[in-house]
């Protein structure tokens, strides 16, 4: 659990301790045979591919950097305005790796001239196209809204297509894979981070939609979005101090105690093997320092309630004695399963029949056969005012005559 005192202070996550920053595995050395194989899996995924990375000088992309570097990546390119901090790494690994490994890039990814000029120098740099892309710079100030939104999304969109541009198949190159960095929706604070959420929710929306498969038919371009939860990082131990107001900080510290905070370790493991099996267009979560799992948006239509004239009324065991009720549903669902959807028709009984003919068969009076009846509150209404009232019906609407006499149409 994550406690945050509201003194709270940005930490430097790469000087706050004393350990080295190459190190991978803080489980231990002993690992299983099915680490070993997956861990196979990954390096076969990863080795001797050309790495981009936008921010990370620390937190996750810094985790990112670090697993790729372990699984063999040829080259990896660091895309920061933190320039201090990318420096150290870059001499870190040098003295490791040796020269040419990794090379870091200043550039603000708001700006589209800096960040466009980054991306043609990374490839010149690297000598060869990039494979794999990681779009995760991101800052939360919901005081510099603007700000905010000019890097969260303005500069994920700009990463993204200059990815597409850079390694789409239809613009000469090889294909790859993108990774937009969001954040997991089912974080239970997003009423003190409005602008912050509305970046990370549109960030889903355009990795959808730039993985939908015509368009990586046509670029071959994998595009995935990493959800990640609560996570350890400097942008998250700061973040009581950066909401848009002083009287949100006491309700957003109690909820954040109220979750289970992640390593970035966590994260970018999880992210080797999502690169793997992920498809183009997929929604990926990372919480509570679980195993990946992915996600699916349902369509609208799915969720789409249908109406019959504009009045529909469901309800357990009911019973009418009003207008005409007409049921839905096969007998198989209705029998025994105490649900019925009812629709309230507003045709006349004759309309569309010829005189004299027998009741259309599809309209019944449900009757049940127990003595006590329960109705629901909203079909007792509807009989008074039947009873009371008794509009005359027209065709494909509901008129409701209410006691200022007025005619409302539903």
């Amino acid at each position: 659990m994550l406690a945050v005192s509201p003194n709270t202070k940005i930490i430097d996550l790469i000087d706050s301790s004393n350990a080295s920053m190459m190190r991978l595995n803080p489980r231990g050395a002993r690992r299983s045979s099915e680490e070993k194989a997956r861990e196979l899996e990954i390096s076969g995924m990863v080795s001797g591919k050309n790495i981009l990375i936008t921010g990370a000088a620390a937190g996750l992309g810094n985790a990112f950097f670090n697993h790729f570097l372990q699984f063999g990546a040829k080259k990896i390119c660091i895309i920061d305005i933190d320039e201090a901090s990318s420096r150290k790494i870059v001499n870190a690994v040098e003295k490791s790796h040796g020269p040419n490994k990794v090379f870091f890039l200043h550039a603000d990814v708001s700006k589209q001239t800096e960040i466009t000029a980054a991306f043609k120098e990374a490839i010149s740099l690297m000598k060869s196209p990039i494979d794999i892309i990681i779009n995760n710079a991101g800052i939360l100030d919901e005081r510099r809204w603007e700000r905010e939104v000019a890097v969260n999304l303005t500069g994920m969109i700009t990463v993204s297509m200059l990815a597409i541009e850079h390694m789409g198949k239809d613009k000469g190159g090889a294909g790859g894979v993108l990774v937009n960095i969001a954040e997991h929706s089912r974080v239970q604070y997003t009423a003190q981070l409005p602008v912050y959420y509305a970046t990370k929710q549109a960030i889903v929306s355009l990795s959808q939609s730039l993985g939908a498969p015509s368009n990586t038919e046509r670029t071959g371009v994998r595009v995935i979005t990493l959800c990640p939860g609560l996570t350890e990082t400097a942008l998250t131990i700061d973040s009581p101090n950066k909401l848009l107001s002083r009287v949100m900080k006491a309700d957003f510290v109690k909820s954040l105690e109220q979750l289970t905070i992640q390593t970035p370790y966590v994260v970018a493991q999880g992210l080797m093997w999502i690169l793997r099996i992920g498809e183009s267009a997929s929604i990926w979560v990372i919480e509570n320092g679980q195993s990946p799992y992915e996600v699916f948006v349902p369509q609208c239509r799915s969720l789409q309630r249908h109406y019959k004239n504009n009045f529909t009324v469901s309800e357990n065991k009911i019973m009418s004695k009003g207008r005409p009720i007409r049921e839905t549903g096969s007998k198989k669902q209705r029998k025994g399963s105490g649900m019925y959807s009812v629709h309230v028709s507003a045709r006349s009984p004759h309309e569309g029949r010829a005189p004299g003919a027998p009741p259309d068969s599809e309209i019944v009076y449900k009757q049940q056969h127990h003595e006590r009846r329960r109705e629901s509150l909203a079909l007792r209404i509807f009989n008074y005012i039947r009873q009371h009232f008794q509009p005359e019906p027209q065709p494909g609407i509901f008129n409701v005559k209410c006691l200022s006499k007025e005619s409302y149409q539903l």
